[in-house]
């Protein structure tokens, strides 16, 4: 039987999820009208299309949920929604000022092609959302929140060459630039970071997990935000 922490996140992750999805679509068309920028650089075109590819891919839309499964420090689930809201906020802003347009490619009728095609159908045209990658971001951010959780080292080596798989998938499906996957890389361990340090000054050290989600929640205008960075930690001495 689920446990009723699990079935609250899993409510949060659902809420998260649908909002993320209105801000990107949001975005993702106001970048479309914009004039874009093509980074394709000379490791970019030596760069083979390997449409096998695409099914390492695609799994990256369902891995996002291996942390509601995983999961026993809540508090480090808590740190990764807050590092999304850090990255994607940041991400949003880049694809408006800097919109990156990748071209597409030519494809064929083998079914790793089709469900390639469908892909970049379901995507906008141009295609925007490049720099930075969010499947790269993404992929690392599942990583980061699940390791050292139920999984074990085994567990945690599998999640590591799942999150490599996805990062060097979206240069084979020509989905990303190179530059993209790098800043992606970045977006993810910053993000993680940042999110560590302010999680840090914003809980109180005695709340529990869903207590301390609605407490950051709460802070989370630019003011809080900004004040929470500006003051010393309790007990630093400081």
């Amino acid at each position: 039987m689920m446990d009723p922490e699990r079935k609250y996140y899993i409510r949060v992750f659902i809420v998260a999820t649908l909002a993320w999805l209105a801000a990107y679509e949001l975005v993702g068309h106001a970048a479309a009208r914009l004039a874009t920028i093509d980074l394709t650089m000379a490791v970019d075109r030596g760069i083979p299309l390997i449409p096998g590819f695409v099914w390492i891919y695609a799994f990256c839309y369902i891995y996002p949920l291996v942390p509601l499964f995983v999961t026993r420090d809540w508090h480090r689930f808590n740190r990764g929604l807050l590092a999304m809201a850090i990255a994607n906020t940041a991400a949003f802003v880049v694809y408006l000022v800097f919109p990156v347009a990748i071209p597409r490619a030519e494809l064929g009728t083998s079914v790793s092609e089709r469900m390639l095609a469908f892909i970049y159908w379901l995507d906008f045209e141009p295609a925007v959302t490049e720099l930075p990658s969010l499947h790269v971001f993404f992929a690392w951010l599942v990583y980061f929140m699940s390791r050292r959780q139920r999984l074990g080292r085994l567990g945690d080596a599998l999640l590591f060459l799942i999150a490599c798989g996805i990062t060097v998938s979206t240069v084979f499906v020509k989905q990303h630039f190179v530059v993209d996957v790098v800043v992606g890389l970045a977006w993810a361990a910053g993000s993680w970071h940042a999110a560590s340090l302010l999680y840090a000054r914003l809980v109180p050290a005695a709340a529990d997990a869903p207590t301390a989600l609605r407490h950051v929640m709460a802070r989370l205008s630019p003011v809080a935000l900004v004040s929470a960075l500006l003051s010393p930690r309790e007990g630093s001495g400081n």
